[in-house]
């Protein structure tokens, strides 16, 4: 029996985006303000845009640290991540193409797959 992918996303993400929620909430007109302790973490400022519905800004935080250092595979899965929930299908198969080598046998390929089940169903290349 396989948990559905909502839930996976959420338990995933969830409980640190409710904690930066949290942490760094602001009203201002500017936007969202990044919590100071999150600054230089990619992956944690990611998911503060993406709580935020800010995918664009996820999705270029996460490639300029792929960029910085492209043998990372958090990096890779994050970017799948983000275009999964953001919607983008084509960016999401063009993404997992890129990174595929990079990224099968590990935790972040077996997500990209289970996220791949529900955005491109039909996409061989996730097939084992």
């Amino acid at each position: 029996m396989s948990a559905p992918v909502w839930f996976i996303v959420l338990a995933c993400v969830g409980l640190p985006l409710v904690i930066l929620l949290l942490r760094g909430r602001s009203d201002s007109p500017s936007g969202p303000k990044v919590p100071d302790d999150a600054s230089g973490d990619p992956l944690v400022e990611a998911d503060f845009h993406m709580a935020y519905g800010l995918y664009d800004k996820a999705a270029d935080i996460i490639n300029e640290a792929l960029v910085e250092d492209p043998n990372r595979p958090e990096f890779a899965g994050k970017l799948l991540e983000t275009y999964f929930i953001w919607g983008k299908p084509d960016e999401f198969l063009a993404t997992a193409k890129r990174y595929e080598r990079q990224l099968r046998g590990t935790d972040e390929w077996d997500k990209a797959r289970i996220m791949a089940s529900q955005i491109c169903p039909d996409e061989s290349l996730f097939r084992r």
